[in-house]
């Protein structure tokens, strides 16, 4: 049996997750008024159209995509061509030239004519052929086995991994949605939840950036194999010697099985702590001066260190911008906070960085958030 590459604190899971459960259940601070990507653009309402629209949906949720663009542009994509949300009138007749030209109109449409990405085709980027393929793959898949239906994958199902069993691809031939994995499998599985689309049953955390970036800064989950990161490309000079380690599908499922059971045992939902965890990050997170800064790939020194490294700014508080609203000061989770994690290690070359939390040297009363 291999060694697990993470470490697990229980102790300081069942914490965090506390007083995440309260703060989201409270609509306290950053929970009070937040709106899920999900819940901003009308879908359809009958229970099969909506769940085999939310799972073309879930499958772009991948890579560096922000979750509030593939659903405006959904929405604007099925108010054009419902049709293509149908994997039955998908395997009837529609062609990857004909899916391109729906993927261009979307994006004009949002863009006033002006279209991003490659050939104008949005948030599929370049690899906007690959997604046409895949689409129609996964539509002729979906009618084949599952009768165009995709809430059958879950008869008879009483926990997550039974249901990822039966639509998971094993190699490039094998059966199975392409483009699926266990974190956007139980990303839709949540979404069916929340719909009450599904009953609640055993799912884990879908184990992406943001979770990791919680989970490792309050010392739920230790990554084993950090080391120094070594740097020779002068724009990445500011990450040189910074502790990292490259993410994986053994790190991501290691923690996503965990935490499906540990929920289960200790009486948390999934419904709660995902968001919780995606909304803190996005919120809270990248708003931190450390994170913020070195998401810039700051090659500047000064006074001898780039600019956020942690003995820099103990040594010179005047680093501190002024004016600094420390939204540290407002986290539910900060007294279990450590490490800060900057996104743009881990969406340029996929690795998680650790860097110590310096907490902001203004005093409190003065950082309104």
């Amino acid at each position: 049996m291999k060694e697990s590459p993470v470490t697990l604190n229980e102790g300081r899971a069942f914490e965090v997750f506390t007083a995440l459960t309260r703060a989201i259940a409270g609509k306290e601070g950053v929970f009070a008024e937040v709106v899920y990507p999900q819940d901003r653009y009308p879908m359809p309402d009958e229970p099969v159209a909506r769940a085999n629209y939310l799972i073309f949906a879930s499958l772009l949720m991948r890579g560096p995509v922000n979750s509030d663009d593939p659903f405006r542009w959904f929405h604007s994509l099925f108010e054009r061509h419902p049709d293509l949300f149908d994997p039955r009138q998908v395997a009837r007749g529609w062609t990857v030239e004909k899916i391109l030209g729906a993927f261009r109109e979307a994006t004009q449409q949002l863009l006033g004519g002006n279209g991003t990405g490659q050939k104008g085709t949005g948030v599929m980027g370049y690899q906007d052929e690959e997604h046409a393929r895949a689409w129609i793959a996964n539509a002729n898949y979906l009618v084949n086995r599952w009768d165009g239906n995709i809430l059958r994958v879950f008869d008879g199902v009483f926990e997550f991994e039974q249901a990822f069993a039966r639509v998971n691809r094993q190699g490039s031939k094998g059966e199975g949605l392409i483009g699926i994995r266990r974190k956007i499998f139980s990303l839709f599985v949540i979404f069916l939840q929340q719909y009450q689309i599904l009953p609640d049953f055993p799912t884990p955390i879908p184990v992406d950036f943001h979770a990791l970036r919680v989970l490792q800064g309050t010392g739920v989950v230790t990554l084993k194999k950090m080391r120094p990161c070594e740097v020779t490309k002068p724009e990445f000079l500011a990450w040189h010697e910074i502790e990292m380690t490259r993410i994986g599908s053994n790190i991501t499922d290691a923690i996503a099985r965990w935490s499906q059971w540990f929920m289960v045992l200790n009486g948390f939902e999934t419904r709660q702590i995902n968001p919780a965890l995606w909304v803190l990050s996005r919120e809270r997170c990248a708003n931190q001066f450390q994170n913020r800064t070195r998401g810039r790939k700051e090659t500047r020194q000064r006074v001898g260190e780039p600019i956020a490294l942690p003995q820099a700014l103990k040594e010179h508080p005047s680093l501190w911008p002024a004016n600094y609203d420390d939204p540290c000061h407002h986290c539910p989770v900060e007294k279990f906070c450590r490490f800060i994690a900057p996104s743009s290690p881990y969406y340029g070359y996929g690795q998680l960085a650790r860097i110590e939390r310096v907490d902001c040297p203004i005093p409190r009363t003065d950082c309104l958030f």
